[in-house]
């Protein structure tokens, strides 16, 4: 139970320190994948403790699109731990 509470925490922090970085500094944070130039938006891929999250970000307003989130399979709640 120690360990699921102890993973639970672990996830939140994880899951904070995410939304403060792709409120802050999104362009900065993540690795970019692709241009979309007609829309003025990029896509950005980071891995974070053991977590993935896709995203994109327009080039001009501060405005943020989680397009997909979720563990590595070798992180506990991928494995069903």
């Amino acid at each position: 139970m120690a360990d699921r509470m102890n993973l639970a925490k672990e996830f939140g922090r994880t899951v904070a320190e995410m939304e403060d970085r792709l409120e802050l500094h999104p362009a900065i944070w993540g690795d970019s994948l692709r241009h979309y130039i007609h829309l003025n938006q990029m896509d950005y891929r980071r891995i974070y403790n053991a977590l993935q999250i896709d995203y994109t970000v327009h080039g001009e307003k501060p405005y943020v699109w989680i397009v997909d989130f979720w563990p590595f399979l070798d992180h506990p709640p991928a494995q069903g731990n």
